[in-house]
């Protein structure tokens, strides 16, 4: 019977912790619990516990993915009726057995929800570098420069200002002196960093732009992210010689929001409060 508790099954947690108007749900196995308001999907809940459940459809109800179990002895009343797509992933046995998409649930009281393996986006093994090849010095150009300057001292003589000491010193290299500009945060750092430094420093230049300032002898990092359909790579660089230093990769958390851009666009277009959740997920 669609009410019967199964076997082993953990009781419905008590709803004194909840505030009025909110339901408390436990997420098995991993024990986390989160209160959401009346009427919030499953799919809802397990984002605000910080689950990300796979949902290649963005939680349309299409692609199946989001499966999870219902626990509790009161299932048949702490959820929504089965909806009409849900018989298309889902045979009667498992709705019986409390088995549901969670994008298609509403809870409607307190429970305990078993959220099997294969409907958690897991952390995979996955490829964050192509093939390799060697650099050589004159190959190496990277878009943010690192240039080391010695600048004369102020003097009677020279009451030239600090950043125009230092676009004076950079057009003596090539670059475009009368182009150069800095955000007014770089421009800030730049009276304490010279006199720290006797009036040795490095420019990191962009472009036209002045990015920022260090001592002499500090190592010149970059770091490279690809922000992909499903994953997230980067690698540390050493800018002077391209040299990677490290690489590491995540699946991208957005990928709880549809498999790819159109899906995840169809989704915020469709719930336009998500937009700053999905920015939010890869910042």
């Amino acid at each position: 019977m669609p009410g019967t508790k199964p076997k082993g099954a953990p009781e419905p947690m008590p709803s004194a912790k909840a505030q009025p108007g909110q339901i408390q749900i436990q997420f098995q196995p991993t024990g986390k619990r989160v209160n959401v308001p009346a009427g919030s999907s499953l799919l809802q809940a397990a984002r605000s516990a910080g689950i990300e459940l796979t949902s290649d459809c963005g939680g349309e109800g299409s692609c199946g993915q989001c499966q999870v179990v219902i626990l509790s002895r009161t299932k048949s009343e702490a959820v929504s009726e089965p909806a009409e797509n849900e018989g298309l992933s889902l045979s009667p046995l498992d709705l019986i057995n409390g088995r549901r998409l969670a994008c298609s649930t509403t809870v409607l009281g307190d429970l305990v929800v078993e959220i099997p393996r294969e409907s958690v986006i897991s952390g995979q093994r996955l490829q964050v570098e192509s093939q390799l090849h060697e650099i050589t010095p004159e190959e190496v150009d990277p878009p943010v420069r690192a240039v080391r300057l010695e600048l004369p001292r102020p003097s009677l003589a020279d009451s030239r200002a600090d950043f125009t000491r230092v676009t004076d010193a950079l057009g003596e290299q090539g670059f475009a002196a009368q182009q150069l500009h800095a955000h007014p945060s770089v421009l800030r750092s730049l009276p304490e960093i010279l006199r720290k430094e006797a009036w040795r420093l490095t420019a990191y230049v962009r472009g036209d732009e002045i990015v920022g300032f260090g001592p002499v002898e500090e190592r010149a990092l970059g770091l490279c992210v690809d922000l992909g359909t499903t994953k997230i790579a980067a690698s540390l660089v050493d800018l002077a010689t391209g040299q990677s230093l490290g690489s590491t990769g995540a699946p991208n958390p957005q990928m709880g929001y549809g498999e790819d851009v159109i899906s995840r666009i169809n989704h915020v277009l469709r719930h336009p409060e998500t937009a700053q959740i999905l920015a939010e997920k890869v910042q």
